[in-house]
């Protein structure tokens, strides 16, 4: 019989290794669309914080594309711990990281 704490060093070995994922809800979403280089500009900002986004394109990810709507159409929008911010902006991003 295992015991609950080995159970658990299985369960953080799987989430270390990528075979599970960390946790339901990624820290940071980015709403991207084919051909915005201030979406990629977004997306390096966050990987070279070590942080992993998740990635949607406006095209195909309709349910959080309508939950993103209330800033028109534009692109990036970045959501970061439940806030949206639109656009390329370094300032924001570091303020709803802190």
């Amino acid at each position: 019989m295992m015991t609950r704490i080995a159970s658990v060093c299985i369960v953080v070995a799987f989430v270390a290794l990528g075979a599970l994922p960390a946790s339901a809800e990624p820290l940071v979403r980015v709403l991207t669309q084919r051909g915005c280089v201030a979406c990629v500009y977004a997306i390096q900002y966050f990987r070279a914080r070590g942080i992993e986004p998740a990635i949607y394109d406006i095209h195909l990810h309709h349910p959080w594309v309508y939950g993103a709507r209330q800033f028109g159409w534009g692109t990036p929008v970045v959501e970061i711990r439940g806030r949206k911010v639109l656009g390329y902006r370094p300032d924001m991003f570091d303020a709803l990281l802190r």
